[in-house]
């Protein structure tokens, strides 16, 4: 009797979570749905909002922007075919864009940032590029050749090991928002191509979306790259509009000391000992690495910034991480370091887009229905994001408690789980479905 008044008492709160989750994602949505409202009509803004649900209970990898799988799980199964038609005249409507998609992110990002001032940490805005991959399409509009990261992860130890691999594809840039502690949040995605009627280039986009952010923030947040904006051209449209920056410096990559003579960056540091040492976490061997940490003064085109070199210890080869930031000391050399590793969440934020969300399924012919696609499933990846807040722990933890339990420590102490949130999201709102979904009550 016990055992059936604990179940009973399990699936009456399970109930009740579902409808808490799903009053949480409209009122998450509230902003940018009063935005969208004002130009659909009533039918197709209740499909607007269905479809989001949707791309939470329909997780798959290789088809989860297919529009009939989607569509499959709007209506109730036997009306799957209507299902993909609302969801087709939705994507191929007219009245709708990404601006409104845009703005809420934009708006998401100034309150994580008012909330990391708050907090009397430093805001870090990291950028970083990708590809969506589309090996299989020929005709969509806007595909272009693209290198190919899984082809190069796939081919790693063989004898293709090197080679880059170009398929077709389109060009992707993402920028989030983080601070030295805590989750990330999304400010921006952008999707580009050399082709089509929408034809743009890398650099002017870039610059576009830099001039955005600067008028926006300002100094005050500190902008981070990778080595693949290390460049003349870059940088010199950086420091044209005084941004703060930290970038990761080739080692190839020359520098002027003060009398203008080009040097290597390992040149400038080699007979300077480090200022002292920290620890930073190795996410591989899962210990403690201890690092060294020097700057010295440099010049690029007339201008003085600072090369700060972090050594990793014998056998492996230093970072150099140039900046505007002042860097006179051990102190601020090693924040420079330790903020650079924030870095790395934007490449998980990446994983997390094509693996969980299957930002590189949809299979549609224009460039602005696959962009307005692709912007609804911005829009549930930034819903996911919002449950890593302190605001939301306790609600996080009921759901990977009761809807994905796992017993091992090292997913239970992931700091992110977004993988296993997903999978609760899931299936909780499979046994008991949110307004407006038809779907076969399994709970």
């Amino acid at each position: 009797m016990d055992k059936d008044n604990r179940i009973s008492a399990w699936r009456q709160a399970s109930k009740e979570h579902a409808e808490m989750l799903d009053q949480r994602l409209h009122q998450f949505l509230k902003p940018v749905v009063n935005e969208i409202a004002r130009k659909l009509d009533l039918r197709l803004m209740q499909t607007w909002v269905r479809l989001i649900k949707v791309i939470f209970i329909h997780r798959h990898r290789n088809e989860g922007g297919w529009i009939s799988a989607l569509g499959s799980y709007l209506l109730a199964p036997l009306q799957a075919e209507a299902g993909r038609k609302r969801v087709t005249r939705l994507i191929h409507s007219p009245d709708w864009d990404m601006q409104p998609i845009e703005t809420f992110l934009w708006q998401q990002a100034d309150q994580r940032i008012a909330e990391l001032e708050a907090q009397g940490s430093e805001v870090w805005l990291v950028w970083d590029e990708s590809e969506i991959e589309k090996v299989e399409s020929q005709k969509a509009e806007g595909l272009m050749p693209v290198r190919s990261s899984k082809a190069a992860r796939l081919t790693r130890n063989t004898p293709m090991s090197g080679r880059p691999v170009f398929v077709n594809g389109v060009p992707w840039v993402q920028v989030i928002v983080t601070g030295m502690k805590g989750h990330l949040t999304l400010a921006q995605m952008r999707w580009w191509s050399k082709q089509g009627p929408q034809a743009n280039y890398q650099r002017a986009v870039e610059q576009a979306l830099l001039t955005e952010t600067h008028q926006r923030w300002g100094k005050r947040v500190i902008h981070t790259w990778d080595r693949g904006f290390a460049s003349h051209f870059w940088l010199g449209e950086v420091i044209q509009q005084e941004v703060r920056f930290v970038v990761r410096w080739p080692r190839r990559y020359l520098l002027c000391d003060a009398q203008g003579i080009p040097h290597k960056p390992s040149d400038f540091s080699r007979r300077i000992r480090s200022w002292g040492h920290g620890e930073l976490s190795d996410l591989h061997r899962h210990c403690q690495v201890k690092i060294g940490v020097v700057a010295v003064p440099v010049w690029l085109d007339q201008n003085q910034l600072w090369l700060v070199v972090a050594r990793r210890g014998a056998g492996k080869e230093a970072w150099y991480f140039l900046t505007n930031e002042p860097t006179e000391n051990f102190e601020q050399a090693w924040r420079i370091v330790a903020g650079y590793t924030r870095r790395w969440q934007v490449e998980m934020s990446f994983r997390c887009n094509k693996s969980e969300f299957a930002f590189e399924s949809p299979r549609l012919h224009k460039w602005e229905h696959r962009c307005k696609l692709l912007g609804l499933l911005t829009l549930a990846y930034a819903f996911l994001l919002s449950f890593l807040g302190v605001a939301a722990q306790e609600f996080r933890h009921w759901l990977l408690d009761n809807w994905c339990h796992r017993t091992g420590r090292r997913l239970r102490e992931v700091a992110a789980p977004l993988y296993r949130l997903r999978q609760a999201i899931q299936r909780l709102w499979l046994a008991f479905p949110p307004r407006g979904l038809q779907l076969l009550n399994t709970g």
